[in-house]
């Protein structure tokens, strides 16, 4: 191919690029889609995005396109401090792509250990690069290679690069606070996961918006709570009820309605109790194009009747000093058990048990069992995830 076309073919579609850099804003798997482009309209032989210690004693994560895995390992354990292009680009200013061949001499380059001894087998003979950003432990480092036939890069080459380095460098800062964004997101589901209630998040129509896993619990075992076309609704004689404490918490928290909590209990059929439901308004400031107005959902908590008072023994024994033993004993005070039952349920004689008991009662300062129960139930072994 005449050296004139070559570079025609070379040239890169800029305004497709930085489509292709935003796109990867909220898409992982778009980097690599990003360097392949990038690599193909650059005439490249490979491409990285390497994030390294900030003393670059290690590669911490990569992506690339164009490498032999088999190389991989070496550059990560020894080449990476001999890379003379990555230690010539370190100084320089960031967000600004550099020609191999004005940071280090190219015969210079060709007498290196680097070059011998790692990229000569892979022909990389040229290179271009630059520093996205870097912080307190790392920085992140962009890269395109050339084998020898393909060329060094022109200052056409660079200076094409250099157009997309602002949008390179945008993106990288909204894919940081987009990983933080969502890391807070499943952050605060897990921990709505640990509460020991069911919690559903509903609109003014009872739609769905959220529920943690002890609620998706409750919804399966196929009790008076039911999910009918997303919307969470309560069978029975107390459906009518519910719905309208529902509506009460949205109007409440939109300032239309007085009050702003309601409960109430819920029996089965032979009037036993099945669960406890809270229904309060959640109010959110949000904003959106620039429109700032206020979001009002109901928070709804349930307690299934039926399950046990959540109870870490592990918790326990740290907080007040209980044995394991005590804190076997303990939670089956929690649960309702007598000294009789506990016996029985533990293989251990009435005397022993009174034993332990008037050992919680001394750890827990107490006088009597039902303040023990108080005491532990309403402390943190409670809200721990159980063993």
């Amino acid at each position: 191919m005449p050296l004139k076309d070559r570079f025609i073919s070379a040239q890169i579609d800029t305004a497709k690029t930085i489509e292709l850099i935003y796109d990867a804003v909220g898409n992982p798997a778009g980097w690599r889609v990003l360097l392949d482009s990038l690599v193909e309209s650059t005439n490249s032989r490979s491409g990285r995005f390497i994030l390294d210690k900030l003393d670059r004693s290690a590669v911490l994560a990569s992506t690339d396109v164009g490498f032999d895995p088999a190389f991989d390992p070496a550059y990560k354990n020894h080449y990476i401090s001999k890379d003379l292009w990555t230690n010539a680009l370190e100084p320089q200013p960031k967000e600004q792509f550099f020609n191999s061949l004005n940071l280090v001499p190219q015969k210079d380059y060709l007498s290196s250990e680097f070059f011998n001894d790692w990229a000569r087998e892979q022909d990389i003979h040229y290179a271009t690069g630059m520093y996205l950003s870097s912080d307190s432990e790392s920085s992140l480092r962009f890269c395109l290679q050339r084998t020898r036939s393909g060329g060094c890069y022109t200052e056409q080459d660079i200076a094409s690069l250099n157009l997309l380095g602002p949008h390179l460098k945008r993106a990288v800062d909204l894919y940081y606070q987009f990983n933080q964004l969502q890391l807070f997101n499943k952050s605060t589901t897990q921990i709505l996961d640990q509460l020991p209630l069911a919690a559903f998040l509903l609109d003014q129509d009872s739609a769905i918006r959220y529920q943690n896993s002890q609620a998706e619990g409750l919804l399966s075992e196929g009790i008076q709570l039911k999910v009918l076309g997303n919307r969470l609704v309560l069978t029975g004689s107390e459906g009518s009820r519910f719905s309208l404490m529902i509506h009460d918490a949205v109007a409440s928290g939109q300032g239309q309605k007085a009050g702003s909590q309601a409960a109430l209990n819920v029996f089965d059929t032979n009037g036993e109790p099945q669960m406890e439901v809270s229904v309060s308004p959640l109010v959110v400031d949000d904003s959106e194009f620039g429109f700032q107005y206020r979001k009002v959902m109901a928070l709804v908590y349930i307690k299934d009747s039926k399950n046990q008072p959540r109870f870490s023994i592990k918790t326990a024994m740290e907080l007040y000093g209980f044995t394991r033993k005590e804190a076997q004993i303990c939670h089956l005070l929690c649960c309702g058990y007598n000294v009789e039952k506990i016996a029985a349920r533990t293989s251990t004689s009435f005397h022993t048990v009174r034993t332990h008991i008037k050992r919680l009662l001394r750890k827990t300062n107490s006088n009597s069992q039902s303040q023990v129960v108080s005491v532990v139930l309403s402390g943190l072994a409670a809200y721990t995830p159980s063993e």
